[in-house]
């Protein structure tokens, strides 16, 4: 059954979570897969998890891709997004979007932009 932040794939159960600072480390890796992405460093990563505006993704336990975003008055910018590339084609970022908009709505954004 799915339920909440997950949705089943395969044999796999894909789960979207607030990203926290011990998430970190995954997504540094997740970036270094993903050169189309934009590179952030250690420190604007943990800044990002502290500010409640970022997600990760977890395929079977194990960080497969994060969103990072910010509200700023009426508006929601999508500032950073990546998927491995084992993971790719499968949903997963659509899921990441649908909670970030979920997020952005209930803190008043009338409107999201890709950055």
């Amino acid at each position: 059954m799915i339920s909440g932040g997950e949705a089943a794939g395969g044999n796999e159960t894909i789960t979207v979570r607030r990203m926290s600072p011990a998430d970190v480390t995954d997504v540094l890796v997740i970036l270094h897969e993903s050169p189309e992405a934009a590179m952030w460093t250690a420190e604007s990563l943990m800044e990002a998890a502290s500010s409640g505006a970022a997600w990760i993704a977890e395929a079977n336990g194990q960080d497969v891709a994060f969103l990072i975003g910010r509200a700023v008055a009426d508006e929601f910018e999508v500032l950073n997004l990546a998927v491995t590339p084992a993971q790719r084609r499968r949903g997963i970022a659509l899921r990441l979007m649908n909670e970030a908009l979920r997020h952005a709505r209930t803190s008043g954004a009338n409107r999201a932009y890709l950055e």
